[in-house]
């Protein structure tokens, strides 16, 4: 279950207009750079078996693979 935190904060934020005008927020993004390789791989594999993908660069017969490394990233917000 994703929890929506944006709506949270938001409703927060807007139900309070006297008292609060400012948020602050850190996110963080983690991506795990196997499962994320596995994913695209199966996804352009299902493209092209049903003919819905394509390359854009010759051989446009070959499905182009990539491969993803893990990421850690950090963002600071201030609405």
């Amino acid at each position: 279950m994703t929890t929506d935190h944006f709506h949270e904060l938001s409703g927060l934020l807007f139900g309070a207009r006297d008292r609060y005008r400012t948020v602050r927020a850190t996110i963080r993004h983690l991506r795990r750079g196997n499962l994320a390789t596995e994913a695209e791989n199966r996804y352009v594999e299902y493209g092209f078996r049903h003919g819905i993908l394509s390359n854009f660069d010759p051989p446009f017969h070959e499905p182009r693979y990539r491969e993803y490394e893990n990421l850690e990233e950090i963002s600071h917000l201030w609405h």
